[in-house]
């Protein structure tokens, strides 16, 4: 009985308060349902991105070298067997105008089937030229289908050029599994953060190797993403990716090596050829300088020849009568001294052929009296002789007489002395025969001196004679001279007299002649421009190619540096975890397991609370109602009984 009357005031007590019962109901169900929910939507972002991944065919691994990637390395990792599929591709961050400022786009390669993107709006791109652009950053800056997209590659010398072209026709907005936040990822580029990306066909790259491969591991697939079952398959591939990549860096390294070597070989090569052509040229310049220059100089040379014509031809103008004038008063003189000097000559002449005719006869007559002499001489001689034999045969028959006895003494002395005084007759005779041969001589010598001294003044009577006759010709020459200078002065005269106009036309020409100086001096004047300019031309040209070698040195050089400075190249591998968006919604359904975890109890204790200050509300309530039921038999526990009671119905019926 006393049981039956509590269960009936309980149920009394609930619709009593119910307010107070369904608030206490309702903040335990709240509870328990965000809860549920939470808990619940961990595991459902999980399942609900890896279906988008896998429907998107996300990469696992991506591995990036500092040298690119080359289809060998390609090969090599596709035969790992914890390689699933390999697709390499091109990648490269670029400036584009947006918002009036350089804003930085990840421009990439589209796949054949990895990481493939959604077109939201327009179709994929076909051809060069054409791009895929990130529908949130056309959106944001006002880009639309069929809109132009100018990028520019990262500034500087020392850049090598990427793409193929500039501008690209946006083909469609889309959206890509590698990027399903807001965040871009970061670069060296702009500001250094990406803010869109953009897809294009591989033929946009102009590049040798593959930038980066995108790879599925074996198994990965399978598994759930953010999951250590996936983890597990991707640190599998990783590890055997380690494992090779120290020997494709180091082939890969070779390769580049070799390259560099070679393309620095050649390099040098056509630079010694162009250095050469260089060379070539600048002296052909030089020669063609120095040729004008030449010419140049001939070209003064003849202007002042012409000059010089002209001015002769002035003087000759001038002084053409003057000394016409002076040398007809000259001659005047000159034959005036001829004709007295040819009078004196004459006389001389005259007076010298007079005195050679006497000398002649003079000669004559010597030769006659040197005749008689010399025969007179020389009948005395012989008579001296035939005397000097008779006095000596004598003088011997006497010394024979006496010797034979023949003759005395006595008269042989008297007849020797009769000889010796014959004999001295006779050595007389003989000294005057002497004299008379060194007179004969002495007239011979004076004879011949007379002789020669006769042929000298005739040779030089002959002398005076042709030089009386030279000087008349030379006169009667220059008399003829002055006559035909005298007609050419009188034709002229006369055609002075009878043609002014060939007078003025010959003014006319001289004119002529000094505007054609004064033009061919500005001529000279302007090659000299084009002269000192072909020479500033040929020192800017020769100063170009000398900077240019240099500078083309100077790249060989600083480009060996680099190939002796070369180390062998790396290799960075990323998984899904270095993608920022990927990571970060792993890490959101992280949080949201978290807060499953932690809000529940917050509401379950504010439920506890709330029951707790209401109990303890109703109690006090219903003091006296308890202090009745006391005093009528009831029980501690009963009583409780009924407030725990109603208490646990509302907690656990929220629950």
């Amino acid at each position: 009985m006393r049981k039956r009357a509590l269960r009936k005031d309980f149920y009394m007590e609930i619709r009593r308060n119910f307010g107070r019962f369904l608030s206490i109901f309702l903040i335990v169900a709240l509870g328990v349902a965000f809860y549920s929910g939470i808990q619940a939507t961990a595991p459902d972002m999980r399942y609900a991105g890896d279906k988008y991944f896998d429907e998107r065919e996300l990469m696992d691994i991506r591995v990036m070298g500092t040298l690119g990637i080359t289809k060998e390395d390609v090969a090599a990792l596709e035969s790992l067997d914890s390689i699933e599929k390999a697709e390499p591709g091109y990648a490269a961050d670029v400036l584009c105008k947006g918002m009036g400022e350089n804003d930085v786009i990840h421009m990439e390669a589209l796949l054949p089937t990895l990481n493939q993107v959604e077109v939201l709006d327009g179709k994929m791109p076909e051809r060069t030229g054409e791009c895929l652009l990130d529908a949130l950053y056309a959106e944001k800056n006002g880009f639309q289908t069929g809109d132009v997209l100018a990028v520019e590659e990262e500034p500087g010398e020392d850049a090598d050029a990427v793409l193929v072209m500039h501008t690209y026709k946006i083909t469609g907005l889309a959206s890509s599994p590698k990027y399903i936040s807001f965040e871009r990822g970061s670069t060296t580029l702009g500001s250094g953060e990406i803010l869109a990306f953009a897809y294009v066909t591989p033929e946009n790259f102009d590049l040798d190797v593959y930038t980066e491969v995108y790879l599925t591991a074996e198994g990965a697939k399978k598994e759930t993403a953010y999951t250590d079952g996936y983890s597990d398959a991707v640190s599998r591939a990783v590890d055997e990716i380690e494992a090779v990549k120290d020997s494709r860096c180091k082939a890969r390294y070779q390769e580049v090596k070799a390259e560099a070597d070679e393309k620095i070989s050649d390099a040098r090569t056509e630079l010694a050829e162009k250095k050469a052509e260089a060379e070539e040229k600048l002296a052909d310049a030089k020669a063609e300088i120095d040729d004008a220059g030449k010419k140049l100089e001939d070209g003064k040379k003849e202007l002042q020849k012409r000059q010089r014509e002209l001015e002769d031809a002035r003087r000759q103008i001038q002084d053409g009568r003057a000394k016409l004038a002076d040398g007809k008063t000259e001659l005047t003189k000159q034959e005036k001294s001829f004709k007295e000097q040819k009078k004196k000559a004459e006389k001389e002449i005259k007076s010298g052929e007079k005195q050679i005719k006497q000398a002649k006869k003079t000669v004559t007559e010597n030769e006659k009296t040197l005749k008689q002499k010399k025969k007179e001489l020389a009948d005395g001689k012989a008579q001296y002789e035939a005397g000097k034999a008779a006095a000596e045969k004598a003088a011997q028959e006497i010394r024979s007489a006496v010797a034979a006895g023949l003759m005395s003494s006595e008269e042989a002395a008297l007849r020797q002395q009769a000889a010796a005084a014959q004999m001295a007759q006779l050595e007389a005779a003989g000294q005057s025969i002497s004299q008379g041969e060194k007179e004969l001589a002495k007239g011979e010598k004076e004879l011949k001196k007379g002789k020669k001294e006769i042929s000298s003044q005739e040779a030089k009577l002959e002398a005076a004679k042709k030089e009386l006759a030279k000087g008349e010709a030379q006169i009667q020459a220059a008399w003829k001279e002055i006559e035909s200078q005298e007609a050419k002065l009188r034709d002229a005269q006369a055609q002075a007299d009878s043609g002014a106009a060939q007078i003025s036309e010959g003014w006319k020409k001289i004119a002529d002649g000094e505007q054609e100086i004064k033009d061919a001096e500005e001529e000279i004047a302007g090659h000299e421009k084009d002269l000192e300019e072909g020479r500033q031309k040929y020192r800017d040209a020769k100063k170009e190619a000398e900077e240019k070698i240099a500078d083309g040195e100077k790249k060989l050089e600083d480009a060996q540096k680099d190939i002796d400075a070369l180390k062998a190249p790396k290799w960075y591998i990323h998984d899904r975890d270095d993608l920022t968006a990927y990571t970060g919604y792993g890490e959101n359904a992280d949080r949201m397991r978290n807060i499953g975890e932690v809000f529940p109890v917050l509401f379950f204790l504010v439920a506890a609370l709330i029951s707790l200050t209401t109990m303890t509300r109703m109690v006090e309530e219903q003091r006296t109602q308890i202090g009745t039921l006391k005093a009528l038999g009831y029980g501690k526990f009963s009583i409780a009984g009924k407030y725990v009671g109603y208490a646990l119905l509302a907690t656990v019926g929220g629950g």
